[in-house]
């Protein structure tokens, strides 16, 4: 991501505009979508910045179904923190993941040129 998204809704689809590779062409900068270019068992791994006191709830999703998650929590903190999840998944050629937030955002996911809100993926 190379800016902060302010205040995502509930079920917001993050997008990750910045590419390092994609290597296969699975995934969809503009859409934020994943598509399993070969069956097989994929890791996805995320990290979320959090600006201080708020919080976010992130699913991975795959096919729609909550498959991973985690919570990133600065309430009362005054500072930023990051959380991070890694999910092994097996998908079939065509099945879609993706990361969306479960709720309303309390605060703007964090993201600048630094990378601190990544997400990435690769086939085991």
């Amino acid at each position: 991501m190379s800016k902060p998204e302010p205040t995502p809704s509930n079920h917001y689809s993050l997008i990750f505009d910045v590419l390092k590779t994609n290597l296969g062409n699975g995934y969809n900068k503009f859409s934020g979508t994943f598509v399993a270019p070969f069956a097989g068992a994929y890791v996805f791994t995320w990290t979320i910045n959090t600006n201080p006191n708020g919080a976010h709830w992130i699913n991975l999703m795959v096919n729609n179904a909550i498959v991973g998650g985690n919570l990133c929590d600065t309430q009362g903190t005054g500072s930023f923190d990051s959380d991070s999840n890694t999910v092994v998944v097996v998908l079939s050629q065509g099945d879609s993941v993706n990361l969306r937030t479960t709720y309303q955002s309390r605060t703007d996911i964090y993201a600048d040129s630094h990378a601190f809100t990544t997400f990435a993926g690769w086939r085991l």
